[in-house]
């Protein structure tokens, strides 16, 4: 598999994901004063919050991209784990034949052991012990015994994704404890909700496709343990 972009979330994407956490549009259309002074006041539905003086930008940058990063990584599971399993594969084969031929060139003092002795730290082990070292833990791993279908499975269980998509798990569990911690509100299904804002935003930024109905939907699942694993608007 070729290796993926880093991540990136600008300054500017940043602060539009807190604004509609904040709900800064939503309140500037409001035009009754009395709801603006109830939202003041903490009652009602709608409630003003800010942005916690305790808490860091950055802080809520790193826990975006950390998310994000499970999330793709979650819904390629399956592929991912094929080809991590090829590559342990491929590591042991390869270090197996090799510690032989370096292990063969000691023992008859050959050109690549004569050039590299000179380089190497006189308590360091011989070259063919290392690479057999390298053969060593990949059998320990256990991951040779294993399929990749049943790592992918433990993978989703490490996740708490047995039963849910990985849709389900970013918008009902990774993000819903993200806007928790940083805005310090629950994270609800109500439709016209901060959270819902966020959790709009935040795929936005990240070029992530969803109707706000699956937002609400996965958000439910999550949290009852249910999953139809596809759904409107997104999958996996």
């Amino acid at each position: 598999m070729t290796a993926r972009k880093p991540l990136q979330l600008s300054r500017q994407a940043l602060m539009r994901i807190i604004m509609a956490a904040l709900q800064e549009e939503r309140i500037k259309a409001i035009k009754d004063k009395r709801i603006i002074k109830a939202m003041w006041e903490g009652r009602g539905r709608r409630k003003w919050h800010g942005w916690p003086a305790d808490q860091k930008e950055s802080d809520l940058r790193r826990e975006l991209l950390k998310a994000i990063s499970e999330f793709n990584f979650l819904r390629n599971v399956d592929a991912e784990a094929k080809a991590r399993w090829g590559r342990i594969k491929a590591i042991h084969e390869h270090a197996t034949a090799l510690s032989k031929l370096l292990a063969t060139d000691e023992e008859n003092e050959g050109e690549f052991t004569e050039h590299w002795r000179p380089l190497w730290p006189e308590n360091m082990p011989p070259a063919s012990k290392l690479v057999n070292k390298m053969r060593e833990v990949v059998e320990q791993s256990g991951w040779l015994e294993a399929s990749p279908q049943n790592i992918a499975a433990e993978t989703r269980a490490d996740y708490g994704t047995a039963d849910i998509s990985a849709f389900e798990w970013l918008v009902g569990k990774r993000l819903s404890a993200i806007y928790e911690h940083f805005f310090r509100e629950s994270a609800t299904a109500y439709r016209e909700g901060s959270y819902l804002d966020f959790v709009a935003q935040v795929l936005a930024e990240f070029g992530i496709r969803h109707l706000r109905e699956s937002v609400i939907s996965a958000l439910t699942r999550a949290r009852s343990g249910s999953s139809r694993k596809r759904h409107g608007g997104q999958s996996n």
